[in-house]
């Protein structure tokens, strides 16, 4: 097997983005974008990340005996590409929002989670030193947000729609959608004030519907996965970045729209037929292969194409 076809192999395997840090006995921070985190087992804890022997945070984080494993979101992109560039380690540190705990290791405030280790052992590998990690402390985010992943070359997320299989055959079954109770603007601004931007252009898009313009206006469990999925695309950069905007998700609404159009039939006969799987499989055709914004959008048009066969309700 030659080297070449292994890393292009190696593109295909999604992983979590995480920034392994450390800090000297002086006090001085080092850290490192890495994917090869894993876990080892449960009892004792313990976890092993892999890390290149040529890497400057490899020699202090050995001397140290400790780090910690900061496990990113999708909001801390600008964090994992700054901490894969070659600059002053110092230098890295400049974003984000940081602190030292238990073991000394710097652990960022916004990760999912940040497991602080100390070193149990090391094993030599080829290019790489397999370091093992006894976990000393686990911090978690009291605020669940998406991961970010990486594949092929670059950063993505999740493309998953928070609507159990069991859920939906149960909203075509009954005819409404039960999905979760409305969320208030309110409730989305206080967790993260940025959303309003969120919401402005899911509208400009047509996305969702707003019937009021104040602070106390309800989202329905859909149209809120919409917008938390618009700003994802924003933290990815796929909307700044590449200079996308409302015209261009216009596509995907319309693309959803006409989707369901064509599998609402199959839908209607599975309805007439009473057919469970026959229902999830066609509700769930277009999760698999469409991207995450088009997913939560296509499944949308659905239940509300549903909702209005059994209710006699506007889609």
């Amino acid at each position: 097997m030659d080297r070449d076809s292994f890393r292009i192999g190696m593109r295909y395997l999604a992983a979590g983005v995480n920034v392994i840090t450390t800090a000297d006995a002086d006090g001085a921070r080092y850290g490192m974008t890495a994917t090869a985190v894993c876990s080892v087992c449960a009892e004792p804890p313990t976890l092993l990340v892999c890390v290149n022997q040529r890497n400057t945070t490899l020699a202090p984080l050995r001397a140290s005996g400790a780090f910690a494993v900061n496990v990113l979101g999708m909001k801390d992109r600008a964090v994992a590409e700054r901490f894969s560039r070659p600059m002053e380690a110092r230098e890295k540190f400049a974003v984000g929002d940081w602190c030292t705990r238990l073991t000394g290791s710097p652990v960022l405030q916004s990760s999912l989670v940040t497991f602080e280790c100390r070193v149990s052992r090391t094993l030599s590998v080829g290019t790489h030193e397999v370091i093992f990690g006894d976990i000393a402390a686990v911090h978690v985010l009291p605020v669940a947000h998406g991961p970010l992943l990486y594949g092929h070359g670059a950063y993505g997320a999740l493309a998953s729609v928070s609507v159990p299989e069991s859920e939906i055959l149960q909203m075509l079954q009954d005819g409404v959608q039960r999905a979760a109770s409305p969320v208030s603007l309110e409730t989305l601004l206080r967790e993260d004030p940025e959303v309003r931007r969120d919401i402005d252009f899911a509208v400009d898009t047509g996305a969702i519907s707003m019937n009021a313009a104040d602070e106390k206006a309800q989202l329905d469990a859909l149209d809120v996965q919409i917008v938390s999925l618009l700003g994802l695309a924003r933290a990815s950069g796929t909307i700044g970045e590449a200079g996308l905007g409302p015209d261009d998700y216009r596509v995907y609404v319309d693309a959803a729209e006409a989707v369901a159009e064509k599998e609402f039939a199959r839908l209607e006969e599975a309805l007439e037929r009473l057919d469970p799987t026959a229902i999830a499989r066609h509700t769930h055709s277009g999760l698999e292969v469409a991207n995450l914004l088009f997913s939560a959008l296509h499944t949308r048009a659905v239940l509300r194409k549903v909702s209005k066969r059994f209710r006699g309700a506007p889609a």
